[in-house]
């Protein structure tokens, strides 16, 4: 697959000694309360649960996270991929521009927590970065 990508051009060459890593992850949470603009800023989680309680997180993030990370201040939007097997989720919320994302940085991290505290989830990495694609060209998926 990957060589084949490469022959497409949607890959770059890798070169000698290299190795590809590719993964397939499941778009579970597209909602956009408006698109992101040039400067837009992003807020990138990544976490972990048994795989048999993913379906229970991705539920109530919909329900109660989702509704309060639209309160916050800039918000454009919000995504959410998961690797069902593994029980990996990434989810990226965007911001109408970095300073945005910086201002709700305190209150993001503590819904966060109080999030997968919730729902016996390992939250594994976060970081904030500027938002350089902001349109996957998928349907919203709430």
């Amino acid at each position: 697959m990957v060589q084949r990508l490469q022959q497409q051009g949607a890959l770059p060459v890798l070169e000698l000694g290299e190795h590809a890593d590719v993964q397939e992850w499941d778009i579970a949470v597209l909602h956009r309360d408006r698109p992101a603009g040039d400067r837009a800023g992003g807020q990138v989680t990544w976490a972990r649960i048994a795989p048999d309680r993913l379906n229970h997180l991705l539920d109530a993030y919909r329900h109660n996270l989702l509704p309060k990370l639209q309160e916050l201040p800039g918000f454009c939007s919000v995504s959410m991929l998961v690797d069902r097997r593994l029980g990996r989720t990434v989810s990226v919320t965007s911001f109408e521009n970095r300073d945005a994302a910086r201002l709700v940085r305190k209150h993001a991290r503590s819904l966060r927590e109080q999030f997968a505290q919730a729902m016996g989830a390992k939250i594994v990495d976060v970081a904030e970065m500027d938002l350089d694609l902001a349109h996957l060209h998928v349907p919203e998926a709430v």
